[in-house]
């Protein structure tokens, strides 16, 4: 079926990813991509023995994973789109590649973006009702299906280096509460020099342990009753500002694993406030433990940029 691609592109993200679904339109343009392709759709298993941990570690699995594909090829032929879609084939898009065709004589995989949403993977074994002690991030189950797909498949043998653009929030929290970005435990690096520095500068800092005086803190969370929605300031004034005005000097660490393990309880009420309240402090927080930030992909809002060798 015969497409155009921005136009689906727009179709597939709904309001709540406006910013990432710009970025991608952005990217076509600036790449001078075309705008029309052919849609197919494909379905498959895959048998995944380890899920990658926080750190790097792998944990030994037997799970089934199923997931969807939608395939879009640019009319020009010189380059590919490969999207992974939501299993109950409402057509949401849970991750998207942008790869070189063997024939435009290219070896770069891009990856546009990779949602953790429930419905992108589906697991037979271990999954949510089943195991409730052998939770699954569904983000890190979609990588590793791509660095399956891409180091195993035929049509993905000429790929030498994976590309993807961090715009996402967990470059500051991972790099606050593990000293180093997300994309890291796969084996991605910075791809920019400069980015690399910075990437060596925050890695060390994160040894010295630092903590911000009890006041600072309570200032940045304070500030946040200035967001038109103030349910995320009540949850600060409510479960932590107590903790943060006895406490001194804050170790930043402890406070957001305090908020990110309420993130994961059955009230949904704690779990939306307290993800949100952490979306709203962790930028200042990140610059007021002297951390520094990677360069924006040539001065426009597609993030940082990491590669991964892969051939």
């Amino acid at each position: 079926m015969e497409v155009w691609i921005i136009r689906t592109v727009y179709s597939k993200f709904n309001y709540k990813y406006c910013e990432l679904r710009q970025n991608i339109i952005n990217h076509l343009i600036f790449n001078n991509y075309s705008g029309k392709g052919i849609l197919t759709k494909k379905t498959y298993p895959i048998h995944l023995l380890e899920q990658v941990g926080t750190n790097g570690s792998i944990k030994k699995e037997e799970n089934i994973y199923e997931y969807h594909i939608d395939e879009i090829i640019p009319i020009d032929n010189k380059h590919n789109r490969l999207c992974f879609v939501n299993i109950d084939k409402s057509q949401e898009y849970c991750a998207c590649l942008l790869y070189n065709t063997k024939t435009s004589g290219k070896t770069i995989l891009k990856i546009e973006g990779i949602f953790n949403s429930d419905d992108c993977i589906k697991c037979t074994k271990g999954a949510f009702g089943i195991d409730e002690n052998n939770k699954y991030k569904v983000g890190n189950i979609l990588m590793q299906v791509i660095l399956d797909i891409v180091k195993t498949k035929k049509e993905f043998e000429h790929i030498t280096e994976i590309e993807l653009s961090d715009t996402s929030s967990k470059r500051y929290l991972y790099t606050i509460t593990h000293g180093k970005p997300y994309y890291i435990k796969y084996g991605f690096r910075p791809q920019n020099k400069l980015d690399y520095k910075t990437y060596k500068y925050n890695k060390e800092l994160y040894k010295e342990n630092k903590t911000v005086d009890n006041k600072i803190v309570d200032n940045i969370f304070e500030n946040t009753k200035d967001m038109n929605n103030k349910k995320p300031y009540l949850h600060y004034v409510n479960k932590y500002k107590k903790y943060v005005l006895k406490k001194n000097p804050i170790d930043i660490k402890l406070l957001i694993n305090k908020i990110i393990s309420k993130c994961d309880c059955e009230d949904k009420d704690i779990r939306k406030n307290g993800c949100k309240l952490l979306s709203y402090v962790l930028v200042p927080l990140f610059n007021a433990l002297g951390y520094k930030k990677y360069i924006d992909y040539n001065g426009t809002s597609f993030g940082d940029i990491w590669i991964l060798k892969v051939r």
